[in-house]
């Protein structure tokens, strides 16, 4: 019988796209999931095993030692098989510092790539080296970062989870009362 793994979801904010794209992280996978997020997001995800309240760390180094402290004791008292940071931005300020304490396959979400000056290429590196992998949303981020040797990269376009319309264009531009022959420009 194959042992059903174990993954723990950590997000820093639970506001604007970050329930969505957890909920559908939580769907798509099968297996025993826990999540550590902010304070309040206790009863926001349905199938999941646990939830643990962690300190978002913000820019303060207080603040951000507390959340790792906090990531360390749960990885060893619940020891996934996976350790997901949803949003790894969140870590570049701190410099991953006990990252690597981490119990887990480590997986980062990253929407940057930091390479502005050799420090912050530098951390990059390291987590790139301390993670199994390290997601990006745009083939450009995964270029960029293979450009630098990183090679643990995947490229996965970001996520759409809610419900798309299927609406045609001529249906839209009826809708909107928009004529063929205009090209529309869109400011959002």
């Amino acid at each position: 019988m194959k042992a059903t793994k174990k993954i723990l979801f950590i997000d820093t904010s639970l506001g604007g796209h970050h329930q969505t794209y957890l909920r559908g992280l939580i769907r798509a996978f099968d297996g025993v999931k826990l999540i550590c997020g902010p304070s309040g997001g206790e009863t926001l995800f349905e199938g999941i095993e646990r939830y643990y309240p962690i300190p978002a760390p913000g820019k303060s180094w207080y603040l951000y030692l507390r959340m790792m402290v906090s990531l360390i004791r749960i990885c060893v008292r619940e020891k996934p098989d996976i350790v997901h940071f949803v949003y790894g931005d969140a870590l570049y300020r701190f410099g991953g510092l006990g990252f690597g304490l981490l119990r887990g396959k480590k997986i980062i979400t990253c929407h940057q790539f930091l390479h502005r000056n050799k420090l912050a290429l530098a951390i990059y590196r390291r987590f790139a080296r301390a993670s199994a992998r390290i997601v990006v949303h745009t083939a450009l981020i995964a270029e960029e970062a293979k450009g630098f040797g990183i090679s643990n990269v995947t490229h996965v376009e970001y996520p759409q989870f809610n419900q798309c319309s299927t609406m045609s264009r001529e249906e839209a531009r009826r809708k909107l009362g928009l004529p063929e022959d205009d090209t529309p420009v869109i400011l959002a």
